[in-house]
């Protein structure tokens, strides 16, 4: 029995971890942390931000996932999808993974 103990809170530690590495990994903005709290219950945030869509778009997603059973307020909603269409809508850059974000400088990299 407690073995079994020991390996739950192995696992819950764990989850607890990649959640928080998760949320680090999402840009700074109003919203974010909307975004963990509704989208991250179902979704992984690779399955988020691997997405470029327009404001037109998001709305439409987080409208089907709300028909879904996703839980939040009209104005959270309109925070989430406004968010969503910020940082990664059609116009912005391809995410960077996390290696190249947390890769320091090697002196051949600078100009």
């Amino acid at each position: 029995m407690i073995l079994r103990r020991e390996r739950l809170a192995t696992i819950l530690t764990a989850f607890l971890l990649a959640a928080l590495v998760q949320a680090q990994d999402l840009p700074n903005g109003v919203g974010k942390d909307l975004v963990m709290k509704v989208c991250t219950v179902c979704h992984e945030l690779t399955r988020i931000t691997s997405k470029k869509r327009t404001k037109d778009e998001w709305s439409d997603t987080v409208d089907k996932m709300a028909g879904r059973g996703a839980k939040a307020s009209d104005e959270e909603f309109d925070a989430i999808v406004n968010y969503l269409a910020k940082y990664f809508g059609p116009n912005q850059p391809p995410e960077k993974s996390a290696r190249e974000i947390r890769r320091p400088a090697i002196r051949g990299d600078l100009p």
